[in-house]
């Protein structure tokens, strides 16, 4: 009788080639520890030392949700917008919470308020599925909290006016330029 092993999906050296099953295997480690235990992750996430690793997560992270978005519309356009609000949000997000958190007398750094952003985009990988989406973000904005209690030495609710806030300037920030681009393409400047 013949029998064969059925591979398993979650073995990456059958499916990956060998540079890149260091960056997956990574990749789901952060994505585990973030959603899971973000309190933890925060508390060990290093402050400084480069952008490369924190946007490559964020990276991937808004790839998939804006593939999925484009896929769940049929549209190119919508995969496209996804994606380039999604980076300009997650840079605007951490100089806007940056500046809160120095306004009201926090550390306030830039690049560890942008490694806060980027890892709390681990939420991105749910927010395209109906429904789920909304919890996502809502879980994001924890996130973002626990990591910004951490890098900016606030007080709990000092942190939360940080966190809503720079949410919501960020949103109101790329609406604009949203709106800007689409009255600028309409009546053809």
């Amino acid at each position: 009788m013949y029998t064969q092993r059925e591979p398993n999906p979650t073995d990456t050296k059958k499916i990956l080639p060998a540079p890149l099953q260091g960056f997956f295997n990574q990749f789901l480690s952060v994505v585990r520890a973030a959603l899971l235990h973000p309190r933890q992750f925060f508390d060990s996430m290093p402050e400084s030392g480069g952008m490369r690793d924190p946007l490559m997560f964020y990276l991937c992270a808004a790839g998939v949700n804006a593939l999925m978005v484009g896929i769940m519309t049929f549209s190119w356009t919508a995969l496209g917008l996804t994606f380039l609000s999604s980076l300009a949000a997650v840079f605007v997000g951490a100089a806007i919470a940056m500046l809160l958190a120095q306004s009201m007398g926090g550390k306030g750094q830039w690049e560890a308020s942008f490694r806060v952003f980027a890892y709390g985009g681990v939420c991105l990988l749910l927010s395209w599925v109906p429904i789920v989406g909304m919890a996502a973000v809502l879980y994001m904005w924890a996130l973002i909290y626990f990591g910004l209690k951490k890098v900016t030495g606030l007080s709990d609710v000092k942190t939360v006016a940080v966190a809503m806030l720079s949410g919501i300037l960020t949103c109101l920030v790329i609406a604009l330029a949203a709106i800007g681009f689409f009255v600028h393409t309409w009546l053809h400047f």
